[in-house]
């Protein structure tokens, strides 16, 4: 039987965001009689995190929710919360598997309203690494169910590729747009009510000065809802924002900095006295360490043994690195070599090379000979990789991990080269999803 495995990501990111904020006020659109009842959701992007809320109104008893034209391979978060208390009464994840998963997911769901009252049918799209748009109908029925409304804006904003870094300021309000020129928007950073705007108002603005706020990872929530109607489109994105350099000698103007801002960001690297060196050649020491950080927590980091396999990190004096040397040598991540005295030893104070460092990066990837059987690479020097490295050459090129350097038209990895401390930040970003 073969498990399903796919991303939740926008599950925990949805759920973070609470829909307080949800309502619209005006004249109530009639209401249907709704036995079961037909929801529209369009998702113009599936690859960013939208919501769909429906509001209706609902007897105690029995609740259907299903999702009949869904196509195999797709998944959609369902949830139902009390419209005024915002608590989540039913939760549900909603698709089609192909034949064959292990506890397959269906396309209906079917729960009990302890009380009647008014709640908020939330519907979510799961991305899955696809592009373009979907359009899915949502199907409701039960008891006393009435909807007033069974339409919700179309709605899209500018989006902010993976690695962007913001510097600086922006307007967002004309990179967004919807289907219904009337709907009103609400811009939320960080959960706090940014601006109020409507579509229809001409001049609309939501500026956004990173200078303003606190560097690094910052979420964005934008809310269309039609004149008198309690439905809500909700789109979640996010962005990176590093105004203030962290390393005196890597500027906004150095190839790396979003990428070096990022992993200091994520605590992975610090420097030393204010300074990177992202030009000098990383040691095996200090790449080994950047891996460790990414790898393991600080708890496994500190916990680690300060002797190891390795005889040139088990000196009297012992190693900066030792631990987290030891670390990666303990779960077979690296493995050293043996010197002329026949002891295994790691060279921490060496620099690495291309080739080397891409091992490293693939054996925690856990990339394998197995990994390239019919896979091509656009590197023309592939030949001169040493085979103990083309696995994880191979597949982080494809997966765009690795790039190598133009010359002329052509991509060369030169695997002998040093790794310098720039590109190894740049290559953990890209393996972060940066």
């Amino acid at each position: 039987m073969r498990k399903r495995s796919f991303c939740k990501w926008l599950l925990v990111a949805v759920c973070s965001f609470s829909l307080a904020f949800s309502g619209a006020s005006g004249t109530p659109v009639r209401a249907q009689d709704a036995g079961a009842v037909t929801l529209r959701n369009v998702f113009p992007k599936v690859d960013e995190m939208q919501t769909n809320s429906f509001r209706f109104q609902a007897a105690a008893g029995l609740v259907t929710i299903s999702a009949p034209d869904v196509a195999v391979g797709q998944y959609l978060s369902v949830r139902v919360e009390n419209a005024t208390t915002h608590d989540i009464v039913h939760d549900e994840l909603l698709g089609k598997d192909e034949p064959g998963v292990e506890d397959p997911v269906s396309p209906s769901t079917t729960f009990k309203l302890a009380s009647p009252g008014a709640y908020n049918l939330l519907v979510s799209n799961i991305y899955l690494g696809e592009t373009g748009s979907a359009t899915v109908n949502v199907s409701i029925s039960g008891t006393g169910l009435t909807v007033p409304d069974t339409q919700v804006p179309e709605l899209t904003m500018r989006s902010f590729p993976i690695g962007e870094v913001i510097t600086k300021p922006f307007d967002l309000a004309p990179n967004v747009s919807s289907n219904v020129p009337s709907a009103k928007l609400h811009i939320y950073l960080d959960g706090e009510l940014h601006s109020e705007t409507a579509l229809s108002a001409g001049t609309h603005s939501a500026i956004f000065n990173p200078a303003a706020f606190e560097d690094g990872f910052h979420e964005l929530t934008v809310t269309a809802s039609r004149p008198n109607s309690a439905n809500e489109t909700v789109l979640f994105g996010s962005f990176f924002s590093a105004v203030r350099q962290s390393f005196q000698d890597v500027r906004q103007t150095h190839w790396a900095y979003g990428n070096i801002e990022i992993l200091h960001e994520l605590g992975m690297i610090t420097g030393f006295q204010g300074k990177y060196e992202p030009d000098k050649a990383s040691s095996r020491a200090e790449y080994a360490t950047l891996l460790a950080n990414y790898f393991f927590t600080p708890e496994d980091i500190a916990a680690a043994p300060v002797k190891g396999p390795f005889a040139d990190i088990n000196t009297k004096e012992g190693h900066w690195a030792a631990k987290m040397i030891n670390l990666l040598a303990e779960n077979d991540l690296i493995s050293g070599s043996v010197n002329e005295q026949g002891q295994t030893v790691f060279r921490p104070n060496d620099t690495i090379s291309r080739a080397e460092a891409a091992t490293m990066v693939g054996n925690i990837l856990g990339f394998s000979q197995e990994d390239i059987t019919g896979q091509n690479t656009s590197f023309s020097d592939f030949a001169k990789v040493p085979s103990w490295a083309k696995p994880s050459v191979l597949v982080m090129n494809q997966y765009g991990y690795l790039k190598g350097v133009n010359n002329n038209g052509l991509y060369y990895f030169n695997p002998f080269d040093k790794l310098s401390k720039a590109e190894g930040a740049t290559i953990l970003a890209k393996v972060l999803g940066y």
